[in-house]
């Protein structure tokens, strides 16, 4: 006989041995009721659903789309950024160049990409310790809450939540 079997804990439950699948919590009762528990729902996508969004992502990477700073093609438009002036597409390094020309850098500072469409004028004290630093000014180059429509498509392709 199992050593598990004849296990109790102080207050005299049985105790279930460390094995999960044995034991009838909230998280996995349902796999033991035929899969109604919280982890158990699966939503089934056919084939056809999957290759119909493999082939609008296909056409959607076939369209050529120009950089409104530079002119030269966007290869890759998930890392690119909309434009100020006219909200389309630029190449990342674009703005990255344009930013860099209006600022006047000092010793020890960079431009780094912040997050959320926000570029950052950051000091090094050491410039070989990139852990401690300090925001010195924040660049604002897509207005916040804005809905980019190219951006909105792409996220829209490459979502697996529907």
């Amino acid at each position: 006989m199992d050593k598990t079997d004849n296990r109790r804990s102080r207050n005299g439950k049985k105790s279930w041995g460390g094995n999960w699948k044995d034991s009838p919590t909230k998280e996995n009762r349902g796999s033991q009721r035929g899969g109604q528990g919280r982890f158990s729902r699966s939503y089934a996508v056919s084939s056809k659903e999957i290759s119909e969004r493999e082939n609008a992502i296909l056409e959607y990477k076939a369209k050529e789309t120009v950089c409104a700073m530079c002119g030269q093609v966007i290869n890759d438009m998930i890392i690119s950024m909309a434009d100020k002036n006219g909200g389309g597409p630029v190449h990342f390094d674009c703005v990255l160049e344009a930013i860099s020309k209006q600022e006047n850098l000092k010793n020890g500072e960079k431009i780094i990409y912040i997050g959320q469409g926000r570029f950052g004028v950051v000091y090094f004290e050491n410039p070989h310790d990139m852990r401690h630093f300090a925001i010195r000014k924040i660049i604002e180059w897509e207005e916040r809450g804005k809905v980019i429509d190219w951006r909105t498509e792409i996220s829209d392709l490459y979502s697996k939540v529907r």
